[in-house]
């Protein structure tokens, strides 16, 4: 069979046309330096690098660079905020200062300053917003690295080349481990902060966790306090004695802390949403910028919405840890308040009578020093009869009769210490 030479062209033709709409065949010319941004038709042969973006884009270059003082200025103030956190961390909780800490800090310190460093002068970047590929001015910088450390990842800024692709990865791995732990620190902090807020609104006192029947972890944080509550107070010049409980507690959960907390993120979210939509040249709608922000600030991010100028990215570099931070103390508070809830629901208000009465009936009339001890610690849910019962016999073990009494002498301690 024989075909002529307009078969043959209409042959081919329809085979790269099949391989085209497959995407199997992509019939441009090799990568150059240029970004076209330039939005192509469907079925259109210029490769797209980038995700989708909806809205108008505009061009990043240096006519649309801030004032140099003031980039240098915006940058120094969010380096030195992500910087200070291990040591705002360590002077606000009034921990001392460990080496692991220490060098987790120098890490982080490496990651921030490193980074700032390359990717505004080795690594290559192409975006939507470039006319070509180039390394990142200082804003630009600060917004991406925003993206890395509460990992929303937009995808509207990324590395151009291979190895640039590679070293970014393996920059973004390490440094979300490293900040991660430091911002985990400061969250932390922040709950505290709100405790202590609600000690204040309750007259300076301190608030009490609630002791439950398997609340041996709880106790642990409370110790401090149960010893000065122990102690004598003053009230005027009378002495006031602490009033024995030994009934099993277990108070209703409290819904303050997850309420303030959700206050704290919801702030940043509707502050986020009156920026975008008002802010010149951003012009996202009120539906497109509540969607911009939840995505965001729950560390989604689609990329879908993503700023439009530098004073966005300017806005978004802050917001975005401020609001991550923020929702990851509601997602605590709340998960907090989930197994609050369901330890006060399987409470047995009478498991303090049925403990007694089953001592009646086994015969015990009265109880020693140490059997009312290990009853207390017990009924209150500091610890659970195993961990009395193991005490018990590390006594016996280490302590020798003297005197009509078993002591233990500080001696084995010391040995037991040094072992």
């Amino acid at each position: 069979m024989k075909f002529s030479d307009h078969a043959i062209q209409a042959l081919l033709f329809a085979v790269v046309a099949t391989q085209v709409d497959g995407g199997l065949l992509r019939l441009n010319s090799p990568p150059s330096i240029a970004l076209s941004t330039d939005h192509s038709p469907p079925g259109s042969l210029v490769q797209q690098s980038q995700p989708h973006i909806e809205g108008d884009i505009s061009i990043w270059d240096e006519t649309t660079k801030l004032a140099v003082e003031i980039e240098m200025a915006v940058a120094f103030v969010w380096v030195v905020m992500i910087t200070s956190m291990p040591l705002l961390a360590r002077y606000l909780s009034g921990e001392p200062f460990t080496k692991t800490q220490g060098i987790l800090a120098s890490a982080m310190w490496v990651a921030i300053f490193g980074g700032l460093y390359l990717f505004t002068n080795v690594i290559l970047f192409q975006s939507a917003h470039f006319k070509q590929i180039r390394p990142l001015y200082i804003i630009e910088c600060i917004y991406m690295m925003s993206q890395v450390i509460t990992t929303v990842g937009y995808g509207d800024i990324t590395p151009a080349m291979p190895r640039g692709q590679v070293f970014v990865g393996m920059y973004v791995l390490c440094s979300f481990f490293i900040i991660a732990m430091v911002v985990s620190d400061m969250v932390s902090l922040i709950m505290a902060s709100a405790q202590k807020y609600e000690e204040k609104l309750a007259g300076n006192k301190h608030v009490e966790v609630s002791f439950k029947l398997k609340g041996k972890a709880k106790a642990d944080g409370d110790a401090q306090h149960h010893g000065s509550d122990l102690a004598h107070e003053l009230s005027g010049r009378a002495i006031v004695a602490p009033k024995a409980v030994l009934k099993a507690e277990a108070a209703k959960p409290e819904y303050t802390t997850v309420l303030y907390s959700f206050c704290f993120y919801a702030f940043f979210a509707i502050t986020w949403i009156f920026f975008f939509h008002l802010f010149p040249g951003e012009g996202k709608t009120w539906f497109q910028a509540t969607y911009m922000s939840i995505i965001t600030l729950s560390t989604v991010g689609f990329g879908a919405f993503t700023p439009n100028t530098a004073g966005g990215m300017v806005f978004a570099s802050f917001w975005m840890i401020f609001g991550s931070a923020a929702l990851v103390a509601v997602v605590g508070a709340f998960a907090q308040l989930v197994i609050d809830s369901n330890e006060y629901e399987r409470f047995d208000e009478e498991q303090s009578a049925k403990t007694i009465e089953k001592l009646q009936e086994d015969g015990h009339k009265d109880m020693d020093e140490t059997q009312f001890i290990r009853f207390t610690l017990i009924q209150k849910g500091l610890c659970v009869a195993e961990d009395v019962d193991s005490l018990l016999e590390h006594f016996q073990t280490l302590s020798e009769e003297k005197d009509g009494s078993r002591k233990v002498c500080i001696d084995a301690l010391e040995k037991l210490e040094n072992a």
